[in-house]
């Protein structure tokens, strides 16, 4: 196998990797945003429903696409476990002003992640039932929910970043089946 093979199969696991990410974090921002909208600040003080389904069901859709996000999330650091370490290296070196800006960034996106997560795994750990009953005003809730938006900003922005690189697995391959047919016809 080639060094250019491999790093090609390393390229389309991060891809395949990155849209698994992308469908868990529709479903867990979506998911949040309709138990946001229509279970914490609506007009009727504890709705039961939306859409025809239960405040629990909905629920369980956040917290079993928040696990498969939380997962996902640990893949994609530990895919990228190399750059997050060399940026620590280099941090105190000069780095340009434009680098520092998007590592700062980049930080700022992790704590908030970890602010969210904690957020929103803590009560369900630590206090079963609670986000499933009527308690709106629960300091970890609110926490996660305005934590949440933020964190949907900034994960917007993350994939709108790299959009096309993420969708790019396919022409990439078809391009290089067909630069280099001979070659592929030769692995096989």
């Amino acid at each position: 196998m080639t060094k250019e093979t491999n790093t090609n199969q390393k390229a389309a696991r991060q891809r395949a990797l990155n849209r698994i990410n992308l469908l868990s974090s529709i479903l867990v921002f979506g998911t949040g945003l309709i138990l946001f909208t229509q279970f914490h600040v609506v007009e009727n003080p504890y709705p039961t429903e939306w859409y025809g389904l239960e405040k629990s069901i909905w629920l369980i859709i956040h917290q079993l696409s928040a696990i498969a996000f939380f997962i996902g999330l640990i893949l994609h650091i530990q895919l990228h476990w190399k750059y997050l370490k060399t940026v620590i290296r280099r941090w105190s070196s000069n780095l340009p002003k434009k680098t520092r800006s998007k590592i700062r960034m980049q930080i700022l996106f992790l704590l908030v992640t970890v602010v969210v997560l904690t957020t929103g795994f803590y009560p369900w750990i630590a206090m079963p039932g609670a986000t499933i009953q009527m308690e709106r005003y629960d300091l970890w809730i609110d926490i996660h929910n305005q934590a949440g938006l933020l964190y949907l900003v900034g994960m917007s922005v993350h994939i709108i970043r790299r959009w096309r690189w993420i969708f790019r697995f396919t022409k990439g391959t078809q391009h290089s089946i067909k630069r280099y047919p001979a070659k592929m016809q030769q692995k096989t």
